[in-house]
This record gives structure tokens, sequence and C-alpha cells, in this order.
């Protein structure tokens, strides 16, 4: 039997209206650049008489779980899912073209989702139910692709024949080359690198005799920039103890996606030198919520009429 490859992998998404029951088959593929993760495991409960056998009783699965991370390309078309499933208000779409999709967070998220994974050649697709997005990272450095990954918790999964991909009709890869200087401040600064997390910490309650949807805590907003050590303005607004809106923009023609990093705190700025060449700092900061700001807003332009088009 020849080994299968990894040619061809990717994830197909399907809404569920009831947490736990599957959706078939996935109704939005996102290609993908990698996949990690145990998928399913088990809670194996050992019995704990005394027997007077040379090992202990067979244990019990009590509870299923999956979990797993993928990670594609960030892309101005196609990842609208993603996007309202790890922030939770439901999108605002407006404009006729190109249209305006707006996401913010919400201290509650959609149901669930049926979250397909097609391991490149491999006969059965792994098909997981009770899917939230635990996590979603996006990062960018210079002169690479920019990369969104997004950590998925699910109930359990079953093993199926493998669907037949559809995406999105225009699909567009953001990189590096179309990212816009950051504005904070009243300043704009241009990065070297960066990274946006969104976490919803997700807990999975073990309830006797059903099973209870996960419950998320309070968002956490978070992430660094790295720029050019030219000025000494962050590291003043780290002393200083600023708080203020931070955005940038990436464009690729009609298309774009605006971070709005909402009452941004400057934890922390490091400017380490180790050598005669150019000094770089990195910014690490988390937002915050006000009562008006959710902590972040994505903005998405691009030529798809609803937010969650293929």
């Amino acid at each position: 039997m020849a080994a299968y490859k990894g040619i061809g992998l990717a994830l197909g998404l399907a809404v569920e209206t009831t947490y736990g029951t599957a959706v078939t088959p996935a109704t939005n593929w996102i290609p993908l650049t990698s996949v990690s993760g145990p998928g399913v495991t088990k809670n194996y409960v050992e019995n704990p008489l005394l027997s007077d056998q040379p090992t202990r009783e067979q244990p019990v699965n009590v509870r299923s779980e999956w979990a797993q991370t993928v990670t594609t390309n960030l892309s101005y078309q196609g990842l609208g899912l993603l996007w309202y499933y790890a922030t939770g208000v439901t999108p605002v779409t407006t404009g006729a073209g190109p249209y305006t999709h707006v996401y913010e967070l919400s201290t509650t998220l959609p149901t669930s989702l049926t979250a397909e994974t097609k391991r490149g050649t491999a006969a059965n697709a792994d098909v997981a139910e009770g899917v939230k997005v635990d996590r979603l990272r996006i990062s960018g450095s210079v002169d690479q692709y920019i990369t969104i990954s997004a950590d998925l918790i699910g109930e359990t999964s079953n093993a199926a024949a493998v669907g037949t991909p559809a995406y999105a009709t225009t699909r567009t890869s953001a990189g590096s080359w179309q990212v816009g200087d950051v504005s904070w401040n009243s300043g704009t600064y241009c990065p070297n690198a960066f990274e946006i997390t969104i976490e919803r910490n997700h807990s999975r309650p073990g309830m006797m005799g059903c099973t209870v949807e996960p419950v998320n805590d309070y968002a956490k907003v978070s992430g660094r920039f790295t720029f050019e050590y030219d000025g000494e303005d962050w590291y003043a607004g780290l002393r200083a103890e600023t708080v203020d809106d931070a955005d940038f923009t990436i464009t690729s023609g009609a298309d774009s996606i605006r971070f709005d990093l909402q009452n941004l705190v400057i934890k922390g700025v490091t400017r380490d030198v180790s050598d005669g060449g150019r000094i770089m700092q990195t910014v690490e900061f988390e937002c915050y919520a006000d009562g008006t700001k959710t902590g972040i807003k994505i903005t998405n332009v691009n030529g798809q009429t609803n937010y969650n088009d293929n």
C-alpha cells in the first residue's frame, strides 16, 4: 500500500444548529499549510478494585475529546466562519460590492461547527462535531506570507469518506508586503513583524449523564509588534501607562483587512543589542473592553456578499 501524501490538505466547516450534532457535507473549505494535534483523546478511569489479576482491570472511557490546530495563509476571502466563531458578534455587512464585514468580540459565542479534516490523499476524513474556535492567531514577518492559525476543540470525531472541497472562487493570500503602517498615539510606525492572538478560554465541564457544551471565559486579546528602534515613543508609553487605540490595514487592490486594537496597554518593550547592526524593539501588548469598545475590531473588505461565503 502506498503511503498517503499531504497534497490537498484542507479543512471543511459547516454550521451546527444543535451543539454536537454533526452537519455534512462541509459548506466552507479552507486549504491548509499544516495541521497538528492529537485529534480524539480518551479520558480513561481505572477501576480501583484490588483484584487478584496481574494488572488493574480494564479502564473505562468516561469522556472523549477532540482538538487540533490548523494553519493557513491569511486571505481576504473565505475565512468568515473562523473570524465569526472566534469573535462572537454576528457580523455586520454593508456595501454593494466590495462588501464590508465587521467582526467584534462578544461575551457569548455561536453554538458550534462541524469540522472535516482532509489529510491530503488519505482515504478517510476526520469529521469532528461540537467544534469551537478556542484561539486564533495571526502573525506576519518581513518577506513572508501572513499566517492565521486556529486552535479548535470539539466533542469527538468519526471517520468518513473524504468530501470534495469547494474553495472560495477568489482566494487571495495576504503577504507582508501588503501591510501598512501601525497607527498609535498620534504616530505611525513601520512594523518588521507582528502577532495578534484572540483567546476564548473555553472550559470543558464534566457532567454526569449528559453532554454539556464548553463555556468560554473572558476573552484575551494580546500580541506583539517588532519595529526598528529609532525613538522612545513605545518605551515612553510603557512608562506613562498610556492607553490608546492602535490600528493597521493589510491591502490588496479593493480587498483589505483592518485590525483595530482597542484600548491597547503596553505590557513590555525589549530593545536587546548583541551586535553592531540595526537595533530592533519588540512591543508586547494587551487590549481591553470599556463598555463601548470590545478590545478588537476586524474589518474585512472583499467581493463576497455574505461574510460566510465560500
